[in-house]
C-alpha cells in the first residue's frame, strides 16, 4: 500500500521480450563482430513496453539498476556504475529464481558480473536510460564539466569523430550555462 506523504519503493521482477524495433528495450546484433548489443528508447511514451509506470510530468521517481552481465560487457544508464562483485551471487540466484516464477529458461552467463547503477534524480521514466554490451568508449574529462564518454559498437569506434562531438558538447554546455545560468546538472554525460 501506498504510504502517503511518505518515500514508497516499488521493486519489480519483469519478464519482457526485447524489441527489434529500436524502441522501449531494443536487442541488436552488430553482423561484424557477432555481439548482441541492448538500448532503450522510451520517449515519447515507449517506457511502457519495458516496465509499467505513470508516465506523466508531475510524477517523477529516483531510479536505480542492477544488471547481471557477461564479464565484458558494459552497463550504461544516467547515473555512474559500480561493479559489485560481492552482489554477482545475490543477483544470480535472484535472476534465477524470477526466471523459475515466470516459467522460462534462464541464459547461464560464462563470467557472470553484477553492476549496480547509483540512484538518479527525480526524473520522468522517459529519461531513464539502460545500455548494456560489449560497448568501446572515448572519454574525455575538462575542468568544470562532468565526465563525458562516448559509446559505441566495438565495429563503429574507427569511424566515431569523437574530438568533434566532445568540442560540440563542450560549446554547448558553456552555451547553455551563460544563457540560463546554470550548468548541466547531472554528474555525467554519455
Amino acid at each position: 500500500m501506498l504510504k502517503v506523504g511518505e518515500a514508497n519503493t516499488i521493486c519489480m521482477s519483469i519478464l519482457n521480450k526485447y524489441r527489434i524495433d529500436g524502441v522501449g528495450l531494443h536487442s541488436f546484433t552488430d553482423k561484424q563482430d557477432g555481439q548482441q548489443y541492448i538500448y532503450t528508447q522510451f520517449e515519447a511514451d515507449f517506457c511502457h513496453y519495458v516496465f509499467p509506470c505513470f508516465d506523466q510530468p508531475d510524477l517523477k521517481a529516483v531510479w536505480t539498476l542492477s544488471a547481471l552481465t557477461e564479464d565484458d560487457w558494459t552497463v550504461i544508464a544516467n547515473e555512474s556504475e559500480q561493479t559489485c562483485e560481492e552482489r554477482t551471487a545475490a543477483l544470480k540466484s535472484a535472476v534465477e529464481s524470477a526466471a523459475q516464477a515466470f516459467d522460462t529458461t534462464y541464459l547461464t552467463l560464462s563470467k557472470p558480473k553484477a553492476t549496480h547503477i547509483l540512484p538518479s534524480a527525480r526524473i520522468s521514466p522517459y529519461i531513464y536510460a539502460i545500455v548494456a554490451g560489449p560497448y568501446d568508449y572515448f572519454e574525455r574529462q575538462s575542468e568544470g564539466l562532468p565526465l563525458m564518454r562516448i559509446y559505441a559498437r566495438k565495429s563503429l569506434m574507427e569511424s566515431v569523430n569523437h574530438k568533434l562531438m566532445f568540442d560540440i558538447t563542450e560549446s554547448g554546455m558553456h552555451f547553455y550555462k551563460s544563457f540560463f545560468g546554470k550548468a548541466y546538472p547531472f554528474g555525467k554525460y554519455d
